[in-house]
């Protein structure tokens, strides 16, 4: 999730030409805290990206409000805050891993694999 959007013109080329043969659909919720758990409640995601830094609510209370919910949709932090402290903070707050940007395309990959494949999927520490 990119509340400010600042990031989806680069994403979405990385996205469509990077990832040929993924199947990918993306849904950017802005700044509505509302809207953001309404979208997550309408739909069932594989996984969500989850920045740390947005209007309204950080990244850490947004994943901590999703897990209050019950729900285990895997949530990564793709941050530019790449210090352990930030690491930390993400995955007390129930994220599932911490992604650094910028992230190239062979990190995206990675990620969607360990995370949209159930049956291997384990939280980092």
């Amino acid at each position: 999730m990119d509340d400010e959007g600042k990031d989806r013109p680069a994403a979405h080329p990385l996205t469509e030409e990077e990832l040929s043969g993924a199947s990918v659909e993306a849904l950017i919720v802005r700044y509505q805290t509302a809207r953001r758990n309404a979208a997550l409640a309408r739909a069932r995601y594989d996984l969500v990206f989850m920045d740390m830094r947005m209007p309204g609510m950080d990244g850490p209370a947004a994943a901590r409000a999703i897990r209050a919910t019950g729900d285990a949709t895997p949530i990564l932090a793709l941050t530019a805050n790449a210090f352990a402290e930030d690491r930390r903070l993400c995955l007390e707050a129930g994220m599932d891993d911490h992604l650094v940007k910028p992230l190239d395309a062979e990190g995206l990959r990675a990620a969607l694999a360990r995370w949209t494949k159930r049956d291997i999927r384990a939280k980092v520490g």
